[in-house]
């Protein structure tokens, strides 16, 4: 009889390792039954976990770490036993915006790019209305790797421009409304603000600082130690789909699976974009 574990997660393309371990049969070999459970905002898949509404989830690194700490609640200590992603983000701006600090359809140069962003955030600031950016969580590598960057450029965050919070799928609704002028998020939402033609990438946070660890797979201490044979299985089934996942043979059938109306909800062609970049 198989063993049912509940993990939380975000319609990320990095949430790709726990939904290929069940659709692929990797977590039933492991004598596991997984039930995935889809949020929009990294508030509620935290509470889901701090409530026992679910036994793991994919997490920003960063929040497992503060949850543990208690910065900002009531300290629970969170384990991370699998690291779900390095990377993977990038940052995007509105297309004229990126058209006026990065010219070249390209990813540009840090340096060049936020040196550009600079003289726009202060005319921006000096017209009455300060550059908006979007993070998906204030306790989130989006929002550290963000403000590194905007410092080493010159840029005051929270002074010279705004950083507010956006829930990663509704960053190219933000965007294509005006109520940001540029985003650090994860796949497939940046590729989605591109399709729309609400934004441009014009840096992945691989520039800013490399091997940033992203998602975790998180677990309350307590239910680690309770179902410690049950993570460890799931853990080797999210071996067995990552070493199917980096095989470009598979790109295809994987950007069908995490396209689903239950998974990612989106369009397996710009999907399987993210993937391949």
């Amino acid at each position: 009889m198989s063993e049912k574990l509940t993990i939380g997660f975000l319609p990320l393309v990095d949430a790709c390792l726990p939904i290929l371990a069940r659709e692929l049969g990797f977590a039933e070999e492991e004598g596991l039954d997984l039930d995935l459970t889809r949020d929009v905002t990294w508030a509620t898949v935290l509470d889901r976990l701090l409530y026992g509404h679910t036994d793991a989830a994919h997490m920003l690194a960063p929040l497992a770490i503060a949850t543990t700490m208690g910065i900002g609640r009531p300290p629970q200590p969170l384990a991370a036993p699998f690291v779900l992603g390095l990377n993977g983000n990038a940052i995007t701006l509105r297309t004229e915006l990126a058209d006026a600090v990065c010219p070249d359809p390209v990813l540009g140069d840090p340096a060049a790019v936020g040196a550009a962003l600079a003289k726009h955030a202060q005319m921006a600031a000096a017209n009455g209305r300060k550059l908006r950016f979007g993070v998906v969580h204030r306790h989130s590598s989006h929002n550290y790797m963000l403000r590194y960057w905007l410092s080493a450029c010159g840029i005051r965050p929270d002074v010279d421009i705004e950083i507010v919070t956006v829930a990663p799928p509704f960053t190219a609704d933000a965007l294509e409304s005006g109520e940001i002028d540029g985003s650090c998020v994860g796949e497939p939402w940046n590729s989605v603000a591109v399709d729309r033609g609400a934004g441009r990438i014009v840096l992945a946070t691989a520039q800013i600082w490399r091997r940033g660890v992203e998602k975790v797979l998180a677990v309350k201490e307590a239910r680690l130690a309770e179902r410690a044979e049950a993570v460890e299985g799931l853990i080797r089934a999210m071996r067995q789909a990552g070493k199917w996942f980096v095989d470009p043979a598979n790109r295809c059938s994987a950007a069908a699976i995490l396209a689903r109306p239950e998974y990612l909800d989106g369009s397996a062609q710009v999907i399987g974009r993210a993937i391949a970049d």
